[in-house]
């Protein structure tokens, strides 16, 4: 299978892609092959009892760690660089893991011991946090909370500053916990009118620098942002799709906070990838649909839809280059967010459920490439530090297609 396609502009970037068969998949746009991403490698093999329902890097330059867990309840801890399994753990099976995040701040050398702590949240509401000896896989502590007793946990999301995280489930329900303490500080439903089959099917922290914004995404295409500061917190309501007789609404199936915090990115179950502004319900189109078929409020459509990249099941946001990737089907999309187009593409064998930038790695890739070619990169990597003739030419063709007046 072709599993790449070249388009001009991408840059160096590592991810990883989780999908339902088991397998993980590298996958790396480098120096060597400008503008093109690829699959570079593949761990484990395909078995479709062991797919991939949550998966977590930590953030950290050293002391590294990929958590993975599987539909059979188990949970791997591996080396994010070479896939290598530190250890493996079994969990309870009738009360399956929706989420997990390992903690890069408490991945850490103890007494000459390296140390990890992990938070897993069940389907039944059941949160934990566990500490781990990454090398025998020996626990040495946990703690456990109840984050809700009448709803089922659909998906979930940790702060950046690792004190905070936030739950969404059925019933409209979502969840604010404070994880130092390990209890529910803060709940409130998606909309106070909305029945009890709807649910929260993504939800994300709108801002780097400040917990207390939330932005939710339900299963009839709305979304909901809060401010929970005070005792009357603020709630609003964005209605991306007036229901007609006979459509179907569409489900968010990803959000990701952008570079500020009136800006997020929303994947749907239709394959629709936009940008939306909080502030004025302006909606930046990347990818996705018949504008036909559908109607919106007070939407400006800024991109017009240039491609379907199937159903949308995540999305990651790059922390250095202004990068988004989606997971839809059997395809990873890279975009560049401040164009809204698509920069790469990459087909792989199974549908996929989870896609991670590794932001610490591919450096780490440049220079092995390096090394196989004498030390020095060889010819592509010399020429002052700026990658050689061949590198120059290609820079010059990147930015002509980058003019406005250039046509495909």
């Amino acid at each position: 299978m072709n599993n790449q396609v070249p388009i001009p502009g991408c840059p160096t970037i590592r991810a990883l892609a989780f999908n339902e068969s088991g397998v993980i998949e590298v996958i790396e746009s480098d120096v060597r092959r400008p503008g093109i991403a690829r699959v570079v490698e593949k761990w484990g093999d395909p078995d479709s009892s062991k797919s991939v329902v949550a998966a977590s890097l930590t953030d950290g330059n050293v002391n590294r760690l990929l958590v993975v867990a599987r539909s059979n309840s188990e949970i791997e801890f591996r080396n994010p660089r070479n896939g290598e399994t530190h250890f493996t753990k079994t969990c309870d099976s009738c009360d399956p893991i929706v989420g997990l995040h390992v903690f890069t701040n408490c991945v850490s050398e103890l007494d000459s011991t390296r140390c990890c702590k992990l938070l897993t949240c069940t389907e039944q509401g059941n949160a934990k946090i566990d500490r781990y000896i990454v090398e025998t896989g020996q626990s040495i502590g946990y703690s456990t909370w109840t984050v809700s007793e009448s709803c089922h946990i659909l998906c979930s999301q940790v702060h950046v500053d690792e004190e905070y995280s936030i739950f969404g489930g059925d019933h409209a329900g979502l969840y604010k916990c404070d994880l130092e303490a390990g209890q529910t500080i803060w709940t409130a439903p998606l909309h106070y009118l909305w029945p009890p089959r709807i649910s929260c099917t993504s939800a994300a922290f709108r801002s780097r620098g400040n917990h207390h914004l939330l932005v939710a995404g339900s299963n009839i295409h709305d979304v909901s942002f809060y401010d929970t500061r005070g005792p009357s917190p603020t709630h609003q309501v964005i209605d991306l799709f007036l229901k007609k007789p006979g459509l179907v609404a569409t489900p968010i199936r990803a959000i990701v906070a952008g570079p500020d915090e009136n800006t997020i990115y929303i994947g749907t179950d239709s394959g629709d990838i936009f940008s939306l502004d909080l502030r004025t319900g302006n909606a930046a189109y990347f990818s996705g649909i018949s504008i036909g078929s559908h109607r919106f409020t007070n939407f400006n459509y800024d991109h017009s839809p240039i491609a379907f990249s199937g159903s949308i099941r995540f999305l990651a946001r790059h922390h250095e280059h202004p990068l988004l990737a989606s997971a839809g089907d059997n395809c990873v999309n890279i975009w560049d967010i401040n164009k809204a187009r698509q920069i790469a593409k990459v087909i792989v064998d199974n549908n996929l459920s989870n896609v991670i930038f590794d932001h610490n790695s591919y450096g780490e890739a440049d220079q092995s490439h390096a090394e196989e070619k004498g030390g020095d990169g060889g010819p592509e990597a010399k020429g002052g530090g700026d990658g050689g003739p061949k590198m120059k030419v290609y820079e010059r063709k990147r930015k002509a297609t980058q003019s406005p007046n250039y046509r495909r």
